[in-house]
């Protein structure tokens, strides 16, 4: 079966919202920042929330709705540096991600959320990818920072990739 290997390097991207879908999450503050209070059960429920609302999106092939999860100006920045930027650009890469019939199915495993500032949030984690039963599992790591909106809710500001963890 062929693979895309910018789709699956760019599939982290919005997968930084899974912090408590998995169970794994951690609120971290910095105990270098004092002034830096933790992360709110609250608000690891609302990115848990928003982490489900990712993979049942990708999962159901939903470019819009995956391009919502970030902020207006939000950025996608691939494994390989290839840039998304604004919620239409990030659409339009999902569009042609979904297009692709072998397409694989998403899972997230965030690995700590992390506060870092008012309102600013910092999660690390893995995203894997299935694209049939006959082939490995490929797992990628990613960096996404969350901004904290007035009405309380979280939205991506930017994802960073990281290298793959499996080959």
């Amino acid at each position: 079966m062929k693979t895309n290997p910018l789709r699956r390097d760019c599939l982290p991207a919005l997968a930084l919202l899974l912090a408590t879908c998995t169970g794994t999450a951690q609120a971290q503050p910095d105990p270098s920042a004092a002034a830096v209070e933790s992360l709110p059960d609250s608000d690891l429920e609302l990115l848990g929330k928003a982490a489900k609302h990712f993979v049942e999106a990708y999962n159901q092939r939903d470019a819009a709705a995956i391009a919502a999860l970030f902020l207006p100006q939000g950025e996608i920045v691939s494994s390989s540096g290839e840039t998304y930027l604004g919620r239409e650009a990030i659409q339009e890469h999902y569009a042609e991600v979904f297009a692709d019939e072998s397409a694989p199915l998403v899972s997230l495993e965030a690995t700590s959320v992390r506060l870092v500032g008012p309102g600013v949030v910092v999660e690390d984690g893995i995203v894997h990818l299935t694209t049939s039963e006959d082939e490995p599992v490929t797992s990628v790591a990613y960096s996404a920072t969350h901004s904290k909106l007035p009405d309380g809710s979280w939205l991506i500001a930017t994802n960073r990739d990281q290298p793959r963890v499996t080959p």
